[in-house]
């Protein structure tokens, strides 16, 4: 799907290419992408990575919105699998903001 492409791109671009706000954005138009096909697997993916890419970044509080958007997503569309890697991000996510 175009939003796993994007996704993986992503992942590129913050992980291999240490070009964080290029990264975010393709994050950003995944999860666009992802909501438009009505695909929430593919829309929590891009959250959790964002977020991700956030946290590294230093923008927690930022972050952290996008942590708890994924995992109303994991519980609303039933993805139990990623419920608890979200629940611990989140949950986490104390000892970068308060």
């Amino acid at each position: 799907s175009e939003a796993a492409v994007l996704t993986n791109r992503g992942i590129a671009l913050a992980l291999d290419l240490g070009r964080a706000d290029d990264a975010l954005a393709s994050f950003t138009e995944a999860a666009r992408a992802a909501s438009l096909a009505h695909v929430p697997r593919e829309e929590l993916l891009a959250r959790l990575y964002r977020g991700e890419t956030l946290l590294r970044s230093g923008r927690a509080e930022a972050a952290r919105a996008d942590f708890e958007a994924a995992l109303g997503a994991a519980v609303a569309f039933d993805l139990n699998g990623y419920v608890g890697i979200l629940y611990l991000m989140t949950t986490a996510m104390s000892l970068y903001v308060d």
